[in-house]
């Protein structure tokens, strides 16, 4: 009886360990947290393309620098609650795929502050067929504990299928005593 249980135990175990080990935790945040946020018209853009940028949580009154990739675009100047917005051209010579707008500046809270965003720039065959395309890309945003479940589920009929045949042989025991 004590060999099932410990067995019992055991298996029992060896269905939490994945979830431990597989377990991340949350990453150290920073403080005070940015407040400074970039934002744009639109995320797919073409070369030559003049696009609106929108920034907030910087300095008020103070210059932002914008750059595409490291390549300066302009600047834009706060209000004085620390926001505004301008126009950027894409450069003409710009490539196919992903590329990250950036703002860099000082921060409503103080500090430097560099918020990005990403743009995408799709190919010359992408072009024609983006509505189509990007309509059926979902983000992914979750993980994936699908077999974490299966782990858990197999580890539970293993332990019901043991407490059953435990019960089963005591039940036995005692009716061949009686």
């Amino acid at each position: 009886m004590r060999r099932l249980a410990k067995l019992a135990v055991l298996v029992g175990a060896l269905a939490v360990a994945p979830v431990a080990v597989l377990s991340v935790g949350a990453g150290a945040q920073t403080y005070p947290p940015s407040t400074c946020t970039v934002g744009t018209s639109q995320v797919t853009v073409s070369p030559g393309q003049t696009i609106t940028v929108s920034i907030s949580g910087f300095a008020p009154s103070t210059q932002v620098n914008l750059a595409l990739d490291g390549q300066a675009l302009g600047s834009i100047t706060t209000d004085a609650s620390g926001a505004g917005s301008g126009t950027v051209t894409i450069p003409s010579n710009i490539t196919p795929g992903t590329h990250t707008l950036s703002a860099s500046g000082t921060s409503f809270v103080g500090g430097d502050c560099d918020p990005s965003t990403t743009l995408t720039v799709p190919g010359a065959a992408a072009a024609g067929a983006r509505g189509a395309a990007a309509a059926g890309n979902l983000a992914f945003t979750g993980s994936d504990t699908l077999p974490l479940v299966w782990i858990g589920i197999a580890a539970l009929t293993i332990g019901a299928a043991l407490m059953m045949g435990l019960r089963r042989r005591a039940n036995t025991r005692r009716h061949i005593e009686a």
